[in-house]
């Protein structure tokens, strides 16, 4: 195990996560395996108890099978009744690992598509696409980090990439259902993205949601009292977010317009 990582996983509930997981995907993909991934909250020292899932890109030395897709989907699912329902070793998110299990051209080669398995919250995929989006891409490139088997190296995307992939997320906040105004979390964790999406594109730093949150509340942002709602429940745990739905969509509804504005105004000048 590579030692930054050691020191990544350092959440009790994290290590034994993966200590249960790596264990179960191994005998099913045998020596198919190259790479075990990490990145995300992870590895940008963010992990919060309450919120935070373990995001991996298992990295293969050829496609994944029908049959090995449908036993990796079974440990995805025990794996979210041990320790969603059952909060095996005092896990509090709502997630669990999520991530791709791609063959290793996948993550080299960017414009490349092969057969892969995607295993997000309850999404189970057998899919032949390149499920790395250009923003998990870029999150691999720069802060990923191997947990098992060699480093793997992920080209950063280019920078249209980005952009397209930010113009595609904010055409999804122009007229949010009905279902996500009244999702608590939803409401909180896009608030937790424009703080992170407005210092990426402005300053071109790449902080953690909480740092994000931080940096924009102590640099007198606008949207602070939004920011400074998303931070508190950030660390009290998405549990809590119910309690504040009315604050939470009112946030949302007085900010994603100025925020959207404002983005699409640093990367189209």
């Amino acid at each position: 195990m590579n030692s930054k990582c050691t020191r990544d996983i350092s959440v009790v509930s994290v290590e034994a996560l993966l200590e249960w997981w790596l264990p179960r995907i191994r005998p099913i993909l045998n020596s198919k395996i190259e790479s075990v991934m990490l990145f995300g909250s992870v590895t940008l020292g963010d992990f919060m108890p309450g919120w935070s899932d373990v995001d991996v890109c298992v990295v293969l030395d050829k496609p994944i099978s029908d049959s090995e897709a449908v036993q990796i989907g079974g440990v995805h699912d025990d794996m979210r009744e041990r320790f969603i329902r059952g909060r095996k070793n005092n896990w509090k998110s709502g997630q669990v690992i999520e991530g791709p299990y791609i063959p290793v051209d996948l993550a080299t080669n960017p414009g490349k598509t092969d057969f892969c398995y995607i295993a997000g919250g309850t999404t189970r995929k057998l899919a032949n696409c390149n499920p790395i989006s250009p923003f998990d891409r870029y999150m691999l490139s720069h802060y990923g980090c191997c947990y098992f088997g060699r480093s793997i190296s992920f080209p950063p995307p280019k920078r249209e990439s980005l952009i397209c992939q930010l113009h595609k997320d904010l055409s999804q906040l122009d007229e949010p259902g009905e279902y996500h105004l009244n999702s608590s979390i939803w409401l909180a964790g896009i608030t937790h993205w424009i703080a992170r999406s407005i210092v990426f594109w402005r300053d071109g730093m790449m902080l953690s949601k909480t740092a994000a949150l931080e940096h924009e509340i102590e640099a007198g942002s606008p949207f602070a009292e939004s920011y400074r709602l998303s931070l508190r429940l950030r660390k009290e745990g998405s549990a809590s977010t119910g309690h504040y739905l009315h604050e939470l969509r009112e946030c949302f509804l007085n900010i994603v317009e100025p925020a959207a504005a404002l983005l699409k105004q640093f990367v189209d000048g």
